[in-house]
């Protein structure tokens, strides 16, 4: 890793008056569902012209989200990373930020790649072997709008603001800042209540851990069945049906799994648990990729817990956290909403409308509290959860 330097610039505290969104109070509208769909494959087509053959940023790019009220694609540049004008990377820049009228051009400090390796640093302080070894960590995370590294701390007063920082700069001889401390805690594992017959998406499941939620039905290996959370699926409680494939390890990207059907699960459909009063009833069966996600892009949850539709935005892509066990995960993404005991596995997607084929699949909850909700999206789960979708 870089040997970097950082420059103190000062701590804002978030979190603490943030409170989650009541989709029952504040629904999302059907032509903001739609709107914000459009922007979403906007930000898919520049995030695709802006990366080279490896995947990789230029040192331009800061970062790309959706406005709140969905008429912007916000593309972040870092003015004084532009590219030379008689360069190939400034005709695709030129090319990216003429192409669409709704596309909006904000000026940061600090590129991507930068963030990206500030975010790696601290995993490396506060993680090792998919462990927490910082009792205080919880998350870290690029806070893309503010153009900032975003750490939650599991208790965050002012010492323990000063301890983080110390050991920050004890560890990498560098003074460090551009974070934003907030409490945060993800929940732990709910318990079974009922067995149903007819098994929608966000339903309440025994699982081993106790009881989780359905995500969605697919066909793994030629078998019908359906997606939770990997940690629901590890303990010895009961379960209706087959643990066929568990993604949750110490350090692991992504908390899923793999339930096979059997005369025991009930029939699994599409229909969504917990839907809205305007939004979609049911799930898109087409198996095809979903599209990428942005900082912005407006999803909702159907969870046993919560049970009642909840929506908001996406507000961070690529969140290392841990859980109160003390295991890690990588590569969560994060909304402004939250969930409760026993959302986990749950549904997550976009709520498109029945008439535009139902609600899109984009992933399944892994934990959250209150004000935030983690999940793993399914462009992280095996290509198969996709195209077995029916």
């Amino acid at each position: 890793m870089k040997n970097m330097k950082f420059v103190l610039l000062g701590l804002a505290l978030i979190g603490l008056f943030v409170f989650p969104v009541n989709a029952l109070e504040n629904e999302f509208s059907e032509e903001e569902i739609e709107l914000n769909y459009k922007q979403t494959l906007l930000a898919g087509k520049i995030d695709d012209m802006l990366k080279d053959d490896n995947g990789s940023y230029p040192d331009y790019f800061g970062g790309i989200y959706i406005s709140s009220d969905s008429k912007n694609v916000i593309l972040q540049i870092v003015n004084d990373n532009i590219p030379n004008d008689n360069s190939n990377e400034y005709d695709i820049y030129k090319n990216i930020i003429n192409m669409d009228d709704s596309i909006i051009i904000e000026y940061v400090n600090n590129s991507y790649n930068y963030l990206n390796d500030l975010k790696e640093m601290i995993s490396e302080l506060t993680i090792k072997n998919g462990k927490r070894i910082y009792k205080n960590f919880s998350s870290v995370s690029i806070d893309i709008v503010k153009n900032k590294i975003k750490v939650n701390l599991v208790s965050n007063n002012g010492q323990e603001q000063t301890d983080f920082i110390k050991m920050v700069e004890n560890s990498s001889s560098s003074t460090y800042s551009l974070l934003n401390l907030s409490k945060l805690e993800l929940i732990d594992f709910g318990e079974a209540t009922y067995t149903a017959t007819s098994i929608n998406a966000g339903q309440r499941v025994p699982v081993p851990a106790g009881g989780c939620s359905v995500g969605f039905r697919t066909k793994y290996n030629g078998k019908i069945g359906f997606v939770t959370a990997g940690h629901c699926l590890i303990g010895n409680g009961g379960i209706n049906g087959i643990v066929r494939l568990v993604n949750y390890s110490n350090g692991g990207s992504g908390d899923y799994g793999f339930v096979e059907a059997n005369q025991y699960t009930g029939t699994l459909t599409n229909k969504i648990a917990f839907p809205s009063k305007n939004g979609p009833t049911v799930l898109n069966d087409i198996n095809n990729q979903c599209p990428s996600l942005y900082r912005g892009t407006k999803v909702a949850m159907s969870g046993s817990a919560t049970a009642k539709y909840v929506d908001g935005n996406i507000i961070e892509l690529d969140t290392n956290a841990c859980y109160v066990t003390g295991e890690c995960i990588y590569g969560l993404m994060e909304t402004n909403f939250g969930s409760k005991l026993g959302d986990s596995g749950g549904t997550v997607y976009l709520p498109l409308s029945d008439k535009n084929g139902g609600g899109v699949v984009v992933g399944v909850v892994s934990g959250g509290d209150v004000n935030n909700m983690y999940f793993t999206s399914i462009n992280n789960m095996p290509i198969e959860f996709i195209s077995g979708r029916y």
